[in-house]
C-alpha cells in the first residue's frame, strides 16, 4: 500500500484488469467488423452472378452470411458459457473467449477483405 491506495488500483495494473482490458478490445474490434460485414451485405458496392452465386468482390454472399451466422453463434455461446459462473472460473473463461473473438474477427477480416478485391 502506498500512501493510503491499494497498489493495483495506481500503480500496474493486475492480472484481471490486462484481461478485462484485452476482452473489451477483442470484443470492439469483433462488433466493428460484425457490423462492417451487414453493411456490405446490405449495402453492397458492386454484386457480380457467377455460377449460380452472387459476390461482392471476391467473396460470396453465401460466405459472408456463413461468416456473420457463425459470428452470432459464437457470441451467443460465449454469453452461455458465463452465466452462473464464479468470478475465478470467470477469468479464465474471458481468456477462452478471448481467443474465440480474434479467431472470429479474423475470418470477418478476411472476407471483408475479399469484398473489396475485384472481381476475377
Amino acid at each position: 500500500m502506498q500512501n493510503g491506495h491499494d497498489q493495483s488500483t495506481y500503480g500496474e495494473p493486475t492480472g484481471d484488469q490486462i484481461l478485462i482490458n484485452a476482452w473489451v478490445t477483442a470484443v470492439s474490434e469483433f462488433y466493428e467488423l460484425h457490423r462492417q460485414l451487414m453493411e456490405c451485405l446490405e449495402n453492397p458496392p458492386q454484386t457480380t452472378f457467377s455460377a449460380g452465386t452472387f459476390y461482392i468482390g471476391q467473396c460470396s454472399t453465401d460466405e459472408l452470411r456463413g461468416c456473420l451466422e457463425a459470428m452470432s453463434s459464437g457470441i451467443q455461446q460465449l454469453v452461455d458459457s458465463v452465466q452462473g459462473e464464479s468470478s475465478e472460473k470467470g477469468m479464465e473463461l474471458l481468456a477462452e473467449h478471448i481467443q474465440l473473438l480474434n479467431d472470429l474477427t479474423r475470418q470477418a477480416q478476411i472476407k471483408l477483405a475479399l469484398t473489396k478485391l475485384p472481381p476475377s
